[in-house]
């Protein structure tokens, strides 16, 4: 716009109607209040409005588009730059026609003189403004302004974008373009019929965005799930407060777009990320999560959680293979899908341990439902490549969160854990519940385990010594040769027998070192000095000690220099450590012989019995258990194993020693059998290591 027209333009307030309607330019006159007070023909067509007469003028120019496409702000608004400054501003902006085209205008506002005002002095005086509206005079403006609104369009269908516009007290939300891309297929929808759209589970987000920025200018973003022709599409709305000259917020401006395919792809992987890819279950995760959720709102019922674990699983995979195993873990998953219902969520745990959540139970209820997901699961099963049924045990361990309990999901896992292993330690195959028992119990034994890694590491082990007697012609013959080391925990001014911390020591793994723990005190007390030449040392390895590589090697390590050859020492193993030898098992009862050890099987009668040990192993002696002596004296057939297991035992060059011997015609009747050696209170009980060496000498 040249400048010889602008004194044309500067006195439009004075000129008649009709000559200013005679303008090929737009002329629109505001008022001191801001409202617009004339506007000529060209001004209503440039602006694409019927009567701007009346109509605050902020608003008239807070409507059009700025030139990046959106809705003007302050800065781009000429009528409120001109109102601040007191100076002539001049801006472009965009008119959106009904064709959804956008024609450009130049705008120039400029302040008119009022009589006893110092504009320099007051910029904030009301003053009425004269607006000049034309189209660009630059050819090359206006076509830049036409390829940048080119490219904002381009730029908004890829993105899936969309402009709409809130105004306080209009009857619905408008979308300025891209409706088809908008939340509805009409351009405009009244207010209750855009908010009838949206999902019910996003409706409150949504509201509180709306409600907040209307109350307080800001901006902000939100998801929202809308309805659509083929069902829900999720969307992203980005929101911002419109204010007026008042600093009121007159209404929102924003965009949206289309992210259903993003937040699928993102639920697809939250599933994989949740999922077992085995069995298709929920996972651990899951699981917890599910947990999480459940005791957090506990007034939606009592919580229980059934933890199953599958019996021996190790040896289906080790008699069918791996493929085979796997299948069963499949079949096992697909019934305790079927046999769940809304209240319950199944899961797989672990390699072979699944879940059950349970909502809305009880005690009683929990109980029942985890017998019969027992029996459901106990079923023979029909495997590919397998021609009997499978036939496999489960024990389940069932915890329930009391709804005014505050348990963690590890916490309510860790109960049910116990309790499956309680399960598992009383034979398996059953149903555990855990209670206040089994919590003392659980409390007892972590108190015993806590003792036991004390002993271990501070060398408070207290070996007990209990005497071998070798039998002679009679009772004059009779002379103590050896003695067995059996292992002590001292606690509170007592000594702990083995039965209160062994079970404890296998479940944890410390019964490895135990067993050579106890090994090293008694050749420190026992094989170092010993009562006289030829004294034997016993003890006890455990069949998990055996499975450990180098034991033969730590054995060795704890003689040291101190290694004796002979017979002296003793190592007493069980009948289970034979019934699968492994080739480490072999290795290391090798070892200890080459040690000059003497192997043993202690407690014969009571495991497996099989005769084939006594062909298939190198052993030198055999000791009876207790339960057959204890009747020797009273029950004819017991005495009639006893002296067949001592014969057998002979025939093979082994060594009888009988335990458990604790009266004086029970001591007569293995020495007319011909028993080798003999051990038991009545010959002398467990003793310190001070008063073996007098009993000895």
């Amino acid at each position: 716009m040249t400048s010889s027209t602008t004194p044309r333009r500067q006195l439009a307030s004075t000129w008649p109607p009709d000559v200013i309607d005679l303008l090929t330019e737009g002329v629109v006159l505001h008022g001191a209040d801001g409202r617009v007070e004339r506007a000529n023909r060209a001004a209503h067509d440039l602006l694409s409005r019927d009567d701007l007469v009346g109509e605050q003028g902020l608003a008239v120019w807070s409507s059009l588009l700025g030139p990046t496409g959106r809705p003007v702000g302050e800065v781009e608004n000429p009528l409120r730059v001109a109102l601040v400054t007191g100076r002539p501003a001049q801006r472009v902006v965009g008119v959106r026609g009904v064709d959804g085209s956008v024609r450009w205008l130049t705008v120039r506002a400029v302040p008119l003189p009022q009589h006893g005002v110092d504009d320099a002095a007051d910029v904030l005086a009301p003053r009425a403004v004269v607006a000049v509206l034309t189209p660009p005079d630059d050819d090359a403006a206006l076509a830049a302004l036409r390829d940048r609104d080119h490219l904002l369009g381009v730029a908004q269908r890829m993105a899936r974008l969309s402009v709409w516009r809130y105004t306080v007290g209009a009857p619905g939300v408008e979308w300025l373009d891209g409706d088809d891309r908008g939340l509805g297929t009409d351009q405009q929808r009244t207010l209750q019929q855009y908010l009838d759209g949206i999902h019910p589970d996003d409706r409150a987000a949504h509201d509180e965005l709306f409600a907040r920025l209307l109350s307080e200018p800001g901006a902000d973003e939100v998801d929202v799930r809308y309805r659509w022709e083929g069902g829900w599409r999720h969307w992203h709305m980005w929101a911002e407060s419109v204010v007026g000259d008042d600093g009121q917020v007159t209404g929102l401006w924003g965009t949206t777009q289309e992210v259903t395919d993003r937040r699928e792809a993102e639920a697809a992987v939250r599933r994989l990320t949740m999922t077992d890819p085995l069995t298709g279950l929920a996972n651990r995760a899951q699981a917890e999560d599910r947990l999480a959720d459940l005791l957090a709102h506990t007034s939606t019922g009592t919580t229980g959680l059934l933890l199953v674990d599958v019996d021996r699983f190790h040896s289906v995979n080790s008699r069918y293979g791996h493929p085979v195993g796997d299948a069963l873990l499949v079949a096992v998953g697909r019934r305790l899908a079927h046999c769940t219902d809304s209240d319950c969520t199944p899961t797989r745990l672990g390699a072979d341990e699944f879940g059950l959540v349970l909502r809305r139970t009880d005690p009683v209820r929990a109980e029942r439902a985890a017998r019969d997901l027992h029996a459901r699961l106990s079923q023979p099963y029909d495997l590919p490549g397998v021609r009997e049924p499978v036939v496999v045990g489960f024990s389940v361990g069932v915890v329930v969160a009391p709804a005014s309990g505050r348990l963690t999901p590890s916490e309510l896992y860790h109960q049910a854990d116990l309790a499956a292993a309680a399960a598992k330690a009383s034979g398996g195959d059953d149903v555990v519940v855990f209670d206040g028992a089994l919590r003392a119990r659980t409390v007892t034994r972590l108190e015993m385990e806590d003792r036991l890694r004390l002993a271990l590491s501070d060398g408070s082990l207290q070996p007990l010594y209990q005497p071998l007697v070798s039998l002679g012609a009679d009772v004059t013959g009779d002379r103590v040769t050896g003695c067995e080391a059996l292992a002590r925990l001292s606690r509170d001014g007592r000594l702990v027998p083995p039965v209160e911390f062994i079970d404890v020591a296998e479940e944890t793994g410390l019964i490895v070192d135990l067993d050579v723990a106890v090994f090293a005190e008694a050749v420190r007390q026992v094989a170092t000095t010993p009562p006289h030449a030829g004294f034997g040392l016993a003890v006890n390895l455990s069949p998990r000690s055996l499975q450990v590589p180098g034991l033969a090697d730590r054995v060795r390590g704890v003689l040291g220099s101190r290694a004796r050859s002979g017979t002296a020492l003793r190592f007493e193993i069980t009948e289970s450590c034979l019934a699968e030898p492994t080739s480490t098992l072999v290795e290391n009862l090798r070892g200890l012989r080459e040690l000059g050890g003497r192997i043993g099987l202690d407690d014969f009668g009571t495991g497996y019995s099989a005769l084939s040990y006594l062909r298939r192993f190198d052993l030198d002696f055999m000791k009876i258990d207790r339960s057959f002596v204890a009747d020797v004296c009273t029950d004819r057939r017991a005495a009639s194993i006893v002296q067949a297991v001592i014969e057998l035992a002979h025939a093979h060059d082994l060594t009888v020693v009988a335990e458990g011997v604790e009266t004086a015609e029970q001591l007569e009747a293995l020495r007319r059998m011909r028993c080798d050696m003999v051990q038991g209170y009545h010959l002398g009980r467990p003793m310190p290591a001070a008063d073996l060496m007098r009993v000895a000498a």
